[in-house]
């Protein structure tokens, strides 16, 4: 199975077709045009032939379905469990129950709650926190993300990860509303700079 250690470099070309957006590395040393994986779908499907069946995609491979993100850099390998085996593609031996779990382009996936908590769980935190904040919204709700932490309850270091949730949920509000503030600052620049000298005042009768 091939990784960022054993997979063909990436020539020159392919780096630049990546940075501007118009290729990416579905796995390692697998580069396909970005129209191919422009969708949730479409990038499931591309895992297809690297996750052999009986495998469900996990952690930064789920995020990348859901999400279309990835930590920076080349991407590490594919990110699989197996309830039984521990050789890759399935980089954790655990099985998945079915419920947290959905059939995406084909493929296994966790589902994007289950995904969230297994970052936190077992991915380096910082890398964690970003395809969190990736899910958070268009995938993931924070009552879908705290529903999943109790469903989770005799996995270890959930204590942590309950922390850290509930930091979360202040911390996304407040981006929220700065983010919010910045668009509304960003209407009234634009609505001030677009009108014309005197458009306040009613125009004189002839």
């Amino acid at each position: 199975m091939a990784t960022w250690r054993n997979s063909p470099e990436l020539t020159n070309n392919e780096r630049l077709l990546i940075h501007e957006g118009l290729y990416t590395e579905v796995a390692p040393g697998h580069v396909i045009e970005a129209d191919l994986a422009g969708a949730p779908a479409l990038r499931a499907n591309q895992l297809l032939r690297h996750i052999p069946r009986g495998h469900i995609a996990v952690t930064f491979s789920a995020c990348w379905i859901f999400t279309g993100w990835w930590p920076p850099g080349r991407m590490r390998e594919v990110y699989a469990a197996h309830p039984k085996r521990t050789k890759p593609p399935a980089v954790y031996r655990h099985a998945v129950p079915e419920e947290f779990t959905r059939r995406i382009g084909g493929l296994m996936v966790t589902s994007p709650a289950r995904t969230a908590v297994d970052l936190l769980l077992l991915e380096p935190l910082e890398e964690a926190m970003e395809g969190l904040l990736q899910l958070y919204g268009a995938h993931l709700t924070m009552a879908e993300l705290r529903a999943q932490v109790d469903l989770e309850a005799r996995r270890k270091k959930l204590p942590m990860v309950r922390e850290i949730v509930n930091q979360f949920a202040d911390y996304a509000t407040w981006r929220r509303d700065t983010m919010i503030e910045a668009v509304q600052e960003a209407a009234q620049e634009t609505s001030g700079a677009t009108s014309l000298p005197g458009d306040d005042h009613p125009s004189s009768s002839r």
